[in-house]
């Protein structure tokens, strides 16, 4: 066998304990297993140590099919720049496209009624979301972007309510929500809606004006049981002395049959230790699994910001901690589920694999459809920006300008550095899809694919293997005989 050569991206995982071996492939999502004596001979063709030209016919039969299957590629093949060719691809057709979708993050405030320390809002100006001019030039900002650009069909406006505390100034929830929907209404557009609040202050009312309002999905952030929540994220002010993480509890007890929750979890060692707590706490309120089909959970790595300057952050997970913690939840998760299931009569879960996938780029920085705009009416680029208005790129009374947006759809995670072009697991690497991050830190933090794929994907068949009631084999590992897979 001539002119070919093992893929790029492949890994390599031993699963010493059945004398397998599984092989993923990053770029293409291929998984196989492979019995000992394939593994280590293709372990020894990806290292190149195997010359193609004395191989075996039973050899020469199992290359073809990892050929089929994109483990091994024609040697002229540079995958690293294919790769690129199609992300640049994808990227040039971030504004000139035949459908597209706005996505609006609106801050209502920057006022909180939280202060929790590690927030990246460090600086908090008292602004809010109240001149009925800012408003409307919200909507004129809008239909100018519609009107000069070259998308043929536009699908949806998708608003995200943000803050600060958003629910504090939900008058202007109020106020425009009404004005969103006539525009879409004459666009032909789907309006959706979702908020990011901390929960205090959803109250029956508060409720109520959501659904009214077209909010179909809440994100609240519990970081973790009282102990470590109220610690995290206290009340601050006048409310530093009313309850919180019990409240926010109560008040997930009244969500409207329309709207689903996902609840993040900041995580560190701290709150790992004690979110069984937190999860018995769910079940003890009637909220979860009860409500499985309206509640989930989201555990989230809780970032270190400089500018914080936060007194004592050695609690924190380094990646690869962060990594195992989501594994082990996972597995808490759907056998506190399993059991619920059984008492109810109802179908038991099972865990998907979690796998490397290809990562998209924040579409709020590199499109130029999707923006966030300050309680002053100034146009940003990030999330994370909205406390500093020096950070506008303009502001929504100017209307649409492309050019103001171009340097941001120039973001290419290929070219970022020199490190990260030569990593496999570059495509994979949801760090480098926080494109404000990785811009301003050179070299983000690697993500936890390049040191835990191995164990992840050994962990995961060997749960399967031995408790197939708790995951589901991936289309990949069916009983079906391939004549060169151990199946």
């Amino acid at each position: 066998m001539k002119n070919i050569k093992p893929s790029f991206y492949n890994v390599i995982a031993p699963v010493e304990e059945e004398k397998e071996y599984l092989i993923y492939n990053v770029l293409y999502g291929g998984l196989e297993i492979l019995n000992y004596a394939q593994g280590q001979f293709f372990e020894q063709l990806n290292n190149g140590l195997i010359d193609y030209e004395e191989l075996s016919e039973q050899e020469e039969s199992l290359v073809n099919y990892l050929y089929d299957k994109g483990f091994v590629v024609d040697s002229v093949r540079n995958e690293q720049n294919e790769y690129h060719v199609k992300y640049l691809a994808k990227q040039d057709k971030l504004y000139d496209r035949d459908e597209a979708s706005i996505n609006l993050t609106i801050g209502t405030t920057i006022v909180c009624n939280m202060g929790c320390p590690y927030c990246f809002e460090f600086v908090k100006p008292n602004k809010s979301l109240n001149s009925v001019e800012n408003l409307h030039a919200i909507i004129y900002y809008l239909e100018d972007m519609i009107k000069k650009s070259p998308v043929k069909k536009w699908r949806s406006v998708n608003v995200t309510w943000y803050g600060g505390e958003p629910l504090i100034n939900k008058r202007a929830i109020l106020n425009l929500t009404p004005l969103l929907r006539s525009l879409c209404e004459r666009n032909g557009m789907v309006y959706n809606a979702n908020i990011i609040t901390n929960g205090i202050l959803l109250k029956n009312d508060n409720w109520q004006l959501l659904a009214d309002c077209g909010v179909q999905n809440v994100q609240i952030t519990i970081d973790g049981p009282q102990k470590t929540h109220d610690k995290n994220r206290p009340l601050k002010g006048k409310n530093k002395e009313k309850p919180n993480y019990f409240q926010i509890l109560e008040n997930l007890q009244n969500i409207p049959s329309t709207i689903k929750v996902s609840v993040r979890i900041n995580t560190d060692r701290e709150v790992s230790d004690s979110i069984d707590q937190m999860l018995l706490d769910f079940q003890v309120y009637q909220l979860w699994p009860n409500l499985y089909k309206q509640i989930s959970f989201n555990p989230a790595w809780l970032r270190t910001y400089e500018e914080a300057n936060e007194e004592d952050t050695s609690m924190r997970f380094d990646v690869d901690e962060f990594f195992q913690f989501q594994q082990d939840f996972r597995i808490k998760q759907v056998k506190i589920y399993n059991k619920f299931a059984e008492e109810n009569g109802l179908s038991l879960g099972k865990l998907n694999w979690k796998l490397p996938e290809l990562q998209d780029e924040c579409a709020t920085w590199v499109s130029p459809y999707s923006l966030v705009v300050d309680p002053d009416g100034n146009v940003h680029k990030c999330w994370e920006t909205i406390h500093e208005s020096s950070e506008a790129i303009s502001h929504v009374s100017e209307g649409f300008d492309l050019e103001k947006h171009r340097k941001f759809m120039k973001y290419d995670r290929v070219e970022l550095n020199d490190i990260c072009v030569s990593c496999k697991y570059m495509p994979v690497c949801e760090k480098l899809s926080c494109s404000h991050q990785a811009e301003k830190e050179g070299k983000p933090e690697c993500t936890w694919w390049k040191t835990k794929t191995e164990d992840s994907l050994v962990a995961q068949y060997l749960l399967l293997k031995h408790n197939p009631e708790l995951i589901v084999a991936p289309n990949h590992l069916t009983a079906e005989n391939t004549g060169h897979s151990n199946k």
